[in-house]
């Protein structure tokens, strides 16, 4: 009885993970990727969290807009240079491609150390 169910949920997880690849959405005629508008979705939730927490810390908003104003720029930066450095090689042949992020390649690590350094200066 048991194996039914992990095969049912594992069934479930493959059927949602198809959902989710499905094609790229086309806005401006730029192709989006599905992981570009929920990164966007979730930076916008962090900044209405904010919001009402700030309230509740007699934090002022404006510095919580002026801190992210300067922290997602510095994260892609950071997560591009990252991922640049690990792929050293190929991007000291192809030096043009170090700012195609459209092409692919921001690393998580990067982005975190980036944001660490944005705010500990801000």
């Amino acid at each position: 009885m048991k194996r039914e169910n992990e095969h049912s949920r594992i069934s479930t997880i493959k059927f949602k993970t198809r959902i989710i690849r499905s094609r790229n959405k086309k806005i401006f005629g730029l192709g989006i990727k599905w992981y570009a508008i929920i990164i966007v979705f979730c930076i916008i939730m962090a900044l209405v969290w904010c919001k009402f927490r700030s309230e509740k810390y007699n934090i002022d908003f404006d510095e919580i807009l002026s801190l992210f104003i300067i922290l997602i720029p510095t994260v892609i930066i950071c997560a591009r240079l990252y991922y640049v450095l690990c792929n050293l090689n190929y991007y000291l042949s192809n030096t043009i491609q170090i700012i195609n992020i459209r092409g692919g390649g921001l690393a998580i690590y990067g982005g975190i150390i980036g944001g660490i350094i944005a705010c500990y200066i801000f």
